[in-house]
């Protein structure tokens, strides 16, 4: 029989479990499989839609686009107007856009390089399609607000330090320029900023440059990464935005620079397990880092805390894009570890706030019921 003092340890522990372990009571996880399997997918979401689309399989450039609704209509398909990979994707308010990328096989001839824009409309279903600057791949792309900004990447004539930028209010195209070009760099937004961070420059190098822009204002300035980094994942939730993974100048890295919005201070610290190529996606205040060098695990920051904790991804993968919505996160395609390309997406779940009290309330009402009997 389980006396009141040892009751309350077991409630007091699943209540700090809540915080630094996972999974929790009520996160559970799910797989579905996808139309096919593909390498190098893009993900992004936008008023309730999870999107995944381009890729390859064995060098051949795929334009299929797989879509999940979260009114509950599940999952539906759609096509980009060209067959493409190393493409970048931006979610808006109301529109998806998927920017650039590479439509050839090997990576050998600047006439393969896209400049194709497809854009989804997720009130209408439909899709057109617009066109960037300059043809690029290995770009990066992120929305904020009617915005969205698709920044650096290769172009025919070598790097590229274009920022496309697209208003979704009036459907017309604007131009701006990074402080550095460079490609492999990783975008993303928060509050009114758009960040692109690191990124790689061939014979130069591996950039530590942040490039900020504040859509509001159109202002831009900069900051820098604790470590130089391309291939790196970016997530943001309420004031901080995190920067993690990645390859610097010796390898994989699991270095993680966290910029505070509210402070406008940095400061770093660490993935719990190698980085390298990592993706990352943000939900119910925790940001989640996969993908990389070690493909078995997923890294959780909880920002309220601070702290980090792991999930072991059921179907082990690197290379696989991330996407969030409400309480869901999306871990789709990518490789494993013979290299051979995946159809899968592994879905994490995780408990409304409500839903975790009343667990956390039955938990401790059972232990009572136990200790009486």
């Amino acid at each position: 029989m389980m006396g009141r003092p040892a009751a309350f340890a077991c409630l007091a522990s699943l209540l700090v479990s809540v915080v630094c372990s996972y999974p929790v009571l009520g996160e559970v996880w799910s797989t579905r499989t996808l139309s096919d399997s593909r390498k190098g997918r893009v993900a992004t979401v936008a008023n309730g839609f999870v999107l995944f689309a381009g890729g390859e399989l064995n060098y051949l450039p795929s334009k299929v686009v797989e879509i999940w609704e979260s009114n509950g209509s599940g999952w539906d398909s759609g096509s980009l107007s060209q067959a493409r990979h190393s493409l970048a994707a931006a979610g808006t308010a109301g529109q998806v856009l998927f920017a650039g990328g590479y439509w050839g096989g090997l990576i050998t001839s600047g006439e393969d390089f896209s400049k194709t824009v497809d854009i989804f409309d997720t009130i209408t279903g439909k899709w057109t399609t617009s066109s960037l600057s300059v043809p690029r791949f290995y770009l990066a792309g992120a929305g904020v607000g009617n915005k969205a900004l698709f920044a650096g990447g290769s172009s025919i004539s070598g790097l590229s330090a274009v920022v496309d930028i697209y208003d979704v209010s009036t459907n017309s195209w604007g131009e701006a320029t990074l402080s550095q070009a460079r490609c492999l760099l990783a975008g993303v937004s928060s509050g009114s900023r758009v960040f692109f961070a690191g990124g790689y420059r061939y014979s130069n190098g591996v950039s530590d440059v942040v490039d900020i822009c504040d859509v509001n204002t159109n202002a831009w300035s900069s900051a820098h990464l604790s470590v130089p980094r391309y291939s790196l994942g970016a997530a943001g939730w309420g004031d901080k935005v995190l920067f993690g993974g990645g390859f610097g100048p010796s390898g994989e890295s699991n270095v993680v620079d966290i910029f505070e919005r509210t402070t406008a201070t940095w400061s770093a610290t660490y993935l719990p397990h190698a980085g390298g190529a990592t993706s990352a996606a943000a939900a119910e205040g925790r940001i989640f880092f996969a993908g990389g060098a070690d493909p078995n695990w997923v890294d959780v920051f909880d920002t309220p805390t601070g702290t980090w904790c792991s999930l072991t991804l059921p179907h082990p993968r690197s290379g696989v894009a991330l996407a969030a919505w409400d309480n869901q996160v999306f871990f789709a395609g990518g490789f494993d570890a013979s290299g051979a390309p995946s159809d899968v997406v592994d879905i994490y779940t995780l408990p409304e706030p409500a839903s975790t009290i009343l667990l956390l309330f039955g938990t401790f009402l059972a232990l009572r019921g136990r200790k009486r009997r």
